[in-house]
Formats: C-alpha cells, structure tokens, sequence
C-alpha cells in the first residue's frame, strides 16, 4: 500500500531527526556522511546513512537506530552494493570502510 505524500513527509522528517541526534551524539558520522554523498552522489540519503553505520553494526540495529525495519536496511544494502558495483559475496563493511579511507 502507497503512503500518502504528507505521511512520506512526515517519515521523512522523523528520520532526518532522528539522524540528527545520532550525528550529536558521533560527529564522525556526520562527517562520513558528507565524504560519502560527494564520493557517491548516485546514492539516496538513506542508503548513505545506511553506508555509514554499516561499517560498525548490524541491520537490525541499523534499523532500530533509524526507525526503519530490518528489511528496508537489507534493500538500502543492496542497493549500495548495486550502484557501487560490489559483488555480493565481499563483505560490505569492509569494502565501505576501506572506500571512506581512501
């Protein structure tokens, strides 16, 4: 079922706040954040948030940090390893953080 323009914008919201707090709490994700939207501006807001965090935790954790499910971390990872070209059996973490070293 399709949300409604205005719940799309008020999930949107609650998650921008959301990450808001989790960046005051570790700045460094902020920064990681900016590194990787410049570095790989053809990934969604969310899939870099996604990026970022899954460098240090699991999904379900990654969800429960963003207020999104389990499943929708799993889509965003896929797609992160879609539109960067990751085979699927590197281990993503790792890949990610090797890429925001560089």
């Amino acid at each position: 079922m399709e949300q409604s323009s205005t719940a799309k914008t008020k999930t949107r919201r609650k998650n921008y706040a959301v990450w808001e707090r989790i960046v005051e709490k570790n700045p460094e994700y902020g920064v990681a954040f900016i590194n990787f939207t410049i570095r790989f501006p053809m990934l969604s807001p969310q899939a870099v948030r996604v990026a970022v965090l899954v460098r240090s935790f699991p999904s379900w954790m990654i969800g429960n940090m963003l207020c999104i499910a389990e499943h929708t971390v799993e889509n965003l990872r896929y797609e992160i390893r879609k539109k960067l070209g990751i085979i699927h059996d590197d281990k993503l973490p790792g890949i990610l953080l090797a890429m925001s070293l560089n």
